[in-house]
């Protein structure tokens, strides 16, 4: 109790936190070998639109889950770090 009375005081006193109490930097990307791998093929991923068939995917970032839902993550990280546009096309379910 008495840290958030001393933070309180801190924050208006404007004295400066201590490096303890600071936000600590985000954990790397949960997808960044998947992401090494896909630049490692296609080069710079900024603002592409990736076709790829799951096959070839597999091969380029292996999962457990063989099926398109696996890579709904990796969908969203391109999505919104790169600006890259992944399509997983199945020759299966024809998605």
């Amino acid at each position: 109790m008495m840290d958030f009375f001393e933070n309180f005081i801190r924050l208006y006193s404007e004295e400066p936190i201590a490096d303890t109490q600071r936000p600590k930097p985000q954990p790397p990307l949960k997808y960044a070998d998947d992401i090494k791998a896909l630049q490692g093929v296609y080069g710079d991923l900024n603002g592409l639109r990736l076709t790829i068939e799951l096959q070839e995917l597999l091969t380029i970032c292996p999962r457990e889950r063989r099926r398109i839902d696996a890579y709904k993550g990796l969908r969203s990280a391109l999505d919104s770090e790169y600006n890259c546009i992944l399509t997983v096309i199945s020759r299966k379910t024809k998605e």
